[in-house]
């Protein structure tokens, strides 16, 4: 099974951790991610911007929505992306649901 999906990216304008109050906006970059599944048990996860990052946030929400909505499936999981990582703009945020709606 395939699938494949985008999420946008965001800024943040007041950190609600901070003040109890925050707001956020869309930016027009996004994440995209595809998510092939198979019999195989386990998830292998790979962004195509860095290979080397950490991929456990891309793996742990397939093997999540598996664990909800599957059969105990596996596969793979590539996300690629316009954000660039650690620079606030929500990259994670929108790689875990672009996974997740994949």
């Amino acid at each position: 099974m395939h699938g494949r999906a985008t999420a946008l990216g965001a800024g943040t304008v007041l950190n609600a951790l901070a003040t109890a109050t925050g707001s956020a906006f869309a930016i027009d970059a996004e994440t995209t991610a595809s998510v092939e599944l198979d019999d195989s048990g386990a998830v292998r996860g790979s962004i195509a911007e860095a290979p080397d990052a950490d991929t456990r946030l891309i793996e742990r929400c397939v093997e999540l929505a598996v664990e909800a909505f599957g059969d105990g499936e596996g596969g793979t999981v590539e996300t690629e992306s316009d954000l660039p990582m650690a620079a606030g703009l929500k990259s994670s945020s929108a790689a875990a649901n672009a996974t997740v709606l994949a």
